[in-house]
Order: C-alpha cells, then sequence, then structure tokens
C-alpha cells in the first residue's frame, strides 16, 4: 500500500555514462583569430614591448603610417617652396616622367595641312605657361606636292623649346590621302595609331594636365566627351544641317554658363574653340558664342589659334 501523495518515478531503462568530460567550453567572439602580420619598427610601448592588443597594435600602426605622410608632404612642399612651384604643379613632372624606360614621351603627329591640330598648339601653350619644358619641331612628309605655308611650317613658333623636355612632338605634315585625319604614334612596336584631334587631345590632358579633363570627376569628363563627339564629330564630318544643330546646342548652353563644362575652362572648350575659330571662314554665330570666344580669347593657352572672321547670326 503506497503512502498518500507520493509519486513514484520509474526507473530508467537504460543508463550510459557520458564519453567526455567537458569543463568548460570557450565561445568564439570573431570569426577567425589571427596574429597581427605586420610588425613595424618604431611601434614599441615606455617598456619596449611589442603592443599586445590588437585593437592597440592596429592603432599605433594608424598613428605611424599618418606621421610617415605627413612627414612626407612636409618634404614635397618645402621642396616645391625651394624650386618656386606652387603644391598644384609639383605633380607634373612626375607624372610626365612615367613613360616607359624612364625616357620622356616622344610623339609623332601626321597631319594634313588642311586639318592643323590647333587644340594640341593650346595645350602646349598652357604647359608652357607652367613652366613644362617641351621640345616641338615640324616636318613635312615626300607625299606633300610642293610647299605648305610657312604659318604651318613654323607651327610651333610661339612655344617655347627645351633641351631637356618631358614631352617631345614631331609634327608630320601628309597629304590628306594618306593622312585624312590626325594620327598620333607613341610607340610604333608597343601601341596602335590614335586617331583624331579628341583622342590625341585626351591623351596630353591625361599625361601632363589632368584638370581640364578629370577635374571634378566622372561627371565632368562625360560632359566633356559629349562636348568632344559633337565638335569633333558631328560639327567636322556632318552636314551644314547638323553643323548648325551643334552651334545651336552650344548657343543654348552658353546662354546659362560661361564655359561648356564647368566653371573654368576645360578640354571641350580648348577643342571647341580651335576647331571654331581656326576652320573656315564665314561662319554665322550668335552673341552667346561669340561671348565665349571673347573670353577664351583673353586667355595666354589660346592665343596660339588663329581666328577667321566671324560673324553674328
Amino acid at each position: 500500500m503506497s503512502a498518500v501523495g507520493t509519486v513514484l518515478e520509474p526507473p530508467p531503462m537504460y543508463r550510459v555514462r557520458p564519453y567526455f568530460e567537458i569543463k568548460k567550453v570557450r565561445l568564439p567572439n570573431c570569426m577567425y583569430q589571427m596574429k597581427p602580420l605586420h610588425n613595424l619598427t618604431g611601434m614599441k610601448t615606455g617598456a619596449d614591448e611589442v603592443v599586445g592588443s590588437a585593437l592597440s597594435y592596429l592603432e599605433q600602426r594608424q598613428d605611424w603610417v599618418l606621421n610617415q605622410i605627413s612627414q612626407l608632404q612636409e618634404r614635397v612642399k618645402n621642396l616645391g617652396d625651394s624650386l618656386g612651384v606652387s603644391p598644384a604643379e609639383v605633380g607634373i613632372l612626375p607624372q610626365a616622367a612615367a613613360a616607359p624606360g624612364g625616357v620622356a614621351p616622344d610623339v609623332v603627329i601626321s597631319c594634313p595641312p588642311s586639318d592643323p591640330p590647333y587644340p594640341l598648339l593650346s595645350l602646349c601653350h598652357r604647359l608652357a605657361a607652367r613652366g613644362v619644358p617641351l621640345a616641338c619641331s615640324v616636318h613635312l612628309h615626300s607625299s606633300i606636292a610642293g610647299q605648305v605655308s610657312s604659318q604651318l611650317m613654323e607651327f610651333w613658333k610661339s612655344i617655347p623649346q627645351s633641351h631637356d623636355p618631358v614631352l617631345r612632338i614631331t609634327l608630320l605634315w601628309k597629304s590628306s590621302s594618306s593622312c585624312p585625319q590626325p594620327t598620333m604614334v607613341v610607340s610604333p612596336h608597343n601601341q596602335t595609331p590614335v586617331r583624331g584631334i579628341a583622342n590625341i587631345s585626351r591623351y596630353v590632358c591625361r599625361l601632363f594636365c589632368p584638370e581640364l579633363y578629370e577635374g571634378s570627376g566622372h561627371q565632368q569628363s562625360a560632359l566633356v566627351d559629349s562636348w568632344l563627339d559633337a565638335v569633333t564629330g558631328t560639327y567636322i564630318f556632318g552636314s551644314s544641317k547638323e553643323k548648325l544643330s551643334v552651334l545651336r546646342r552650344l548657343n543654348s548652353h552658353l546662354g546659362s554658363c560661361q564655359f561648356l563644362a564647368g566653371d573654368d575652362v576645360t578640354l571641350a572648350d580648348v577643342v571647341a574653340y580651335a576647331i571654331i575659330c581656326g576652320g573656315p571662314g564665314g561662319q554665322k554665330l550668335t552673341d552667346n558664342v561669340k561671348k565665349w570666344i571673347n573670353c577664351c580669347r583673353s586667355r595666354p593657352e589660346f592665343q596660339g589659334v588663329p581666328t577667321v572672321n566671324l560673324t553674328s547670326s
């Protein structure tokens, strides 16, 4: 007879002893735990011991790197001050010397006399004004029957020449049948020819004056490319109606903006100015376009581009 209020539990059917005895389980606090791979000299504590904590190590490593960058910037600034060069211009010469083998770029540009590369002349004026040493020459190809004008043979007359240049440009006048458009060759063995004055201007800009093409990011570069395509493509090779549409687009844009792709001169202004002013005469331009031309003409980099007789519409 069982006691009242007592519940009897049935005995277990099987009783098995545990196979493993786990005293303490260490739960991970990160996916992977690794020791620091870098051990930079000069990163010691007061007791001359390497920082043990990974977080403290990274903080001191960052402080050490920032200190090195600050010292390097100070050295570059002092060097620029001693040479009389502003900080914005210090990076020009190292970029120019980035050619294969450390040799100054030596480019050969073939052009028909009917299509002089005036945008390149404007870029060279800008580089010369910034103190970039240049060496430019002109030659006449055997495909030219007779002589070209003295103005074309003295194409680089207004550019100061240097005996130790960072850029060499050889301009070769060819007949339009063998060279229908400006063509540039940098290395005949390693590079295909660069065709078109817009692409040649992009090459020089990226190498020596990237602020004209990529100064304000990709959005400005896309706007510059849009104007380059319109001026060097539609305006040069298009019909009279297509050329008129480009001029109307220019007039509409310049009605609210001083320049084509920003608050200052860009590669779009350099190329468009050279093509419109250096092209055949008799063009009827609106007041907005003429105002933009006069604004560009007052700048030193546009002085070498000859202007035709421009009339208002």
